[in-house]
C-alpha cells in the first residue's frame, strides 16, 4: 500500500473522519502499526477473546456469527468496507469480543494497541467526538428495540436479532437453527411465523437456516405486529 493511498485509507476510517493530513502524518510517526492479511475462512477473530487491540478491516470482507438463545441459534453476515472491529468494547466491564469474524476471500487489517488509542483520545477532540459517535450509535440502537419487548414473538426476535448482531450494510444474512427455535417456540407456531415472513418476500427458509433477503423490512414489520 503506497503512502498516498495509506493517508487516504486511514482517514476514510470512521474513527478518524474529519482528521487532516497532519495528524494522520504524526499518528504513522509515532504509532506502532501492524498489517494482517487473512484467507477465505481464516478466524479473524474468537468469541471470548479479550480486546486488547483496535482492528480496522482495511479491504475486503469478513463474516461475523454471533451466538444467541445459549449458543442454539446463531446470526452470520458478510461485511466490508473500512471500519473498526469491535471497536466498543475496547473498555468497560466486558472487554471481549462477542463473535468469531472469519475472512471471505482475501482481508487485509490494520491494528495498534489500546494505549496508542487512548494517546490519540487524549491528542485531539476530533478522535474522542468520533469515538463518542460511535458509542452513541450503538446505545442509540438498544433504545430502538425496545418496543419489540411488548409480547413474545419470533418476528421481533428476529427483527432485535438483526438490529443488534447486523448493519444497514451487512450482505449475506442469514440465521442457522430453525430447528432449535422450533423447540423453543413450538414447530406449528415457527412454521406460521416464518411462512408470514416468506410470503411478504422478507426471508426465505430452507432446512435449517432462514436466509433474510429484506433486513429493514423485517424490522419495519416487527414494528407493527
Amino acid at each position: 500500500m503506497g503512502e498516498k493511498t495509506m493517508y487516504e485509507t486511514i482517514m476514510n476510517l470512521p474513527l478518524f473522519h474529519g482528521v487532516g493530513p497532519d495528524h494522520v502524518s504524526a499518528f504513522l510517526e509515532k504509532t506502532s502499526i501492524a498489517f494482517h492479511k487473512y484467507s477465505d475462512g481464516e478466524v479473524v477473530v474468537k468469541k471470548g477473546e479479550g480486546v486488547k487491540t483496535l482492528k480496522f478491516l482495511l479491504s475486503g470482507k469478513i463474516r461475523v456469527a454471533h451466538d444467541v438463545l445459549a449458543g442454539e441459534v446463531r446470526i452470520f453476515s458478510d461485511f466490508e468496507g473500512h471500519e473498526a472491529i469491535a471497536a466498543t468494547h475496547l473498555f468497560g466491564m466486558h472487554p471481549h469480543y462477542e463473535s468469531t469474524i472469519t475472512a471471505v476471500g482475501d482481508v487485509s487489517l490494520m491494528e495498534f494497541s489500546k494505549e496508542k488509542y487512548v494517546g490519540l483520545l487524549r491528542s485531539d477532540e476530533i478522535y474522542l467526538m468520533n469515538f463518542a459517535n460511535l458509542l452513541s450509535h450503538n446505545i442509540q440502537k438498544t433504545t430502538h428495540v425496545i418496543p419489540f419487548f411488548k409480547r413474545l414473538d419470533l418476528s421481533r426476535a428476529i427483527a432485535e436479532w438483526l438490529v443488534m448482531f447486523t448493519a444497514r450494510k451487512s450482505t449475506n444474512i442469514y440465521i442457522d437453527g430453525v430447528a432449535s427455535l422450533e423447540d423453543i417456540y413450538g414447530k406449528s407456531y415457527v412454521e406460521d411465523s416464518l411462512e408470514r415472513l416468506t410470503s411478504m418476500n422478507l426471508a426465505v427458509v430452507g432446512g435449517n437456516k432462514i436466509t433474510v433477503i429484506d433486513r429493514e423490512g423485517i424490522i419495519d414489520y416487527a414494528t407493527t405486529i
